[in-house]
C-alpha cells in the first residue's frame, strides 16, 4: 500500500487529513454482496467496520450498483496497548488511557476507510448509513461505555450497553454527513459480540439443518451451535495463540499446520511437550506451544459445553463452518488432527463472515433485519466462567488429538 508520508481526506463530505498507514491491505477473494429482491428499497451507500481484537476490516459498497468498491484489513493500533482484551479492559479504568484506546480505534477505522476509498478510485459516492460489529470489548472500548462490566465475571452472562453517547468526533474523522446514520450493532451480552451475530447472519446459520457450528476463531473466539431450535452462544479466550506469532509472523493457520506436523514426527508428545532426541526442525518455542495448547483447549471445552449442553454429541454435528482467524486457508486435516475443531460432519471455512453480515446490516435489508432479529430471539448466553464443568472439559482438551 501507499507510503507512510501519504495523506488523504477519509471520504466524500469532508472530514478530518489521515495519513496513510503502511499496514492496510486490500481484501481479495470476498465473495459478491449479499442481495436481495428489496435492496433498491434500502439504503444503497453503506459502509462496514468489522472492529476486531487484533484486524480491522472495513468495507465501502454502492448495493443500488450491487458491488463492493471497496475493502481493507489493517492492524488495530491498541495492539500496542495489551495484544489481550482484558489488559486494554483494565488500563480503560483510568480516563487517560481510556481516551486514548478510543482515539486509537476511532482514528485507525478513519484510516482504514480512508484505504477504501483511495482503492476504489476516489470518486466513492456519500456513505448514507455506516454500520460496526464487533467483540463486546472492542465496542465498549470504543464506546467508552460497558467496559468496566466486562472485568467482572458475574456480568458476562448479562447484555453491556455498547451504544455511543457523542458520534461527532467519530462522523468528522470518517468522514459522514451529519444526515448519515451510523449505528453500532449491540452485541448479544458478556464477550458475545455482534460480529458473531453478524457472522451468524452471513452463514444462515439458523436456516441451515440441526447440528450447525459456527467458530469465529481469533483473541477472543465465540462459538455458536444452531440445535434447530435454539442458537447456544458462548466466547472463550483464544488469545494471540490464534493471530499471528510475534516476531516468528507465522499465520494462524500456519502454526496450526507446524504443531499438526510436530506431533505426527514425534517431536512433540500429545501434551504438547518436546521430546528429547527428535529433529531440530524450524518450530515455536515452548512457550509458545503452551499457549496454543491452552488457546485450543480452551476454544475446544467451549465447544464440547455447547454440545453437551445442547444434548448433542460428536456425531449429531453435521456442519462446522469456520471464521476469523481460519476462515481462509486452514488445513482441516491438521485441524482436526490436533483437535482445534470436532472431528463430526463437513467442514467449511468462510472468510471475513463478521464483514460480510455488517454489510447486510448497513444495507438494511428485510433479509437482514428480519435476519438479526431471528438470531437474537433465538440466542441462549452461556457464560463459561460460572459452568463449573468447564473446567474438567478444559483440562481434558489439554492434549493435542482428535476430539472425542
Amino acid at each position: 500500500m501507499g507510503a507512510m508520508s501519504r495523506s488523504h481526506d477519509v471520504g466524500s463530505g469532508g472530514g478530518q487529513t489521515i495519513p496513510a498507514r503502511s499496514d492496510w491491505q486490500p481484501l481479495v477473494d470476498l465473495p459478491p454482496l449479499v442481495m436481495s429482491p428489496q435492496v433498491m428499497s434500502t439504503t444503497a451507500r453503506v459502509a462496514a467496520v468489522d472492529l476486531g481484537s487484533s484486524r480491522i476490516r472495513v468495507s465501502l459498497c454502492d448495493f443500488a450498483a450491487g458491488r463492493r468498491l471497496g475493502a481493507m484489513v489493517g492492524a488495530n493500533p491498541q495492539l500496542t496497548e495489551g495484544v489481550d482484551v482484558l489488559t486494554r479492559l483494565a488500563a480503560a479504568r483510568e480516563p487517560e488511557a481510556a481516551a486514548r484506546l478510543a482515539e486509537l480505534a476511532v482514528k485507525a477505522i478513519g484510516e482504514g476507510l480512508a484505504e477504501a476509498r483511495v482503492q476504489a478510485g476516489g470518486d466513492t459516492p456519500r456513505v448514507e448509513r455506516l454500520a460496526i460489529v464487533g467483540n463486546t470489548a472492542m465496542l465498549s472500548l470504543l464506546s467508552r461505555r460497558g467496559s468496566q462490566d466486562l472485568l467482572q465475571p458475574e456480568h458476562w452472562g448479562r447484555p453491556i450497553d455498547c451504544r455511543p453517547v457523542e458520534t461527532g468526533a467519530w462522523r468528522k474523522c470518517w468522514g459522514l454527513a451529519d444526515v448519515a446514520e451510523l449505528v453500532v450493532v449491540e452485541p448479544l451480552g458478556g464477550f458475545v459480540g455482534s460480529d458473531l451475530l453478524a457472522a451468524a447472519l452471513a452463514c444462515g446459520l439458523t436456516g441451515g439443518p440441526p447440528g450447525s457450528l459456527l467458530i469465529d476463531f481469533g483473541t477472543n473466539t465465540e462459538i455458536a451451535l444452531w440445535d434447530g431450535e435454539t442458537v447456544l452462544v458462548t466466547a472463550a479466550a483464544g488469545g494471540p495463540a490464534f493471530e499471528v506469532w510475534g516476531a516468528s509472523g507465522h499465520r494462524a493457520s500456519t502454526t496450526v499446520g507446524l504443531i499438526a506436523d510436530l506431533r505426527r514426527r514425534g517431536e512433540l508428545d500429545r501434551l504438547g511437550r518436546r521430546r528429547a532426541g527428535g529433529e531440530r526442525h524450524p518450530h515455536p518455542s515452548c512457550a509458545q506451544v503452551d499457549g496454543f495448547v491452552r488457546a485450543k483447549a480452551a476454544v475446544a471445552a467451549g465447544v464440547e459445553y455447547v454440545l453437551v449442553r445442547s444434548g448433542m454429541t460428536g456425531p449429531g454435528l453435521v456442519r462446522t463452518i469456520v471464521t476469523g482467524a481460519f476462515g481462509h486457508d486452514l488445513d482441516v486435516n491438521d485441524a482436526r488432527e490436533i483437535g482445534l475443531v470436532p472431528a463430526g460432519g463437513a467442514v467449511e471455512l468462510r472468510q471475513d463472515l463478521a464483514l460480510l453480515g455488517c454489510e447486510m446490516m448497513a444495507a438494511g435489508t428485510p433479509v437482514a433485519v428480519e435476519g438479526l432479529r431471528e438470531v437474537r430471539r433465538r440466542a441462549r448466553l452461556i457464560n463459561l466462567a460460572i459452568a463449573p464443568e468447564y473446567e474438567d472439559l478444559f483440562v481434558h482438551n489439554l492434549k493435542l488429538q482428535p476430539s472425542d
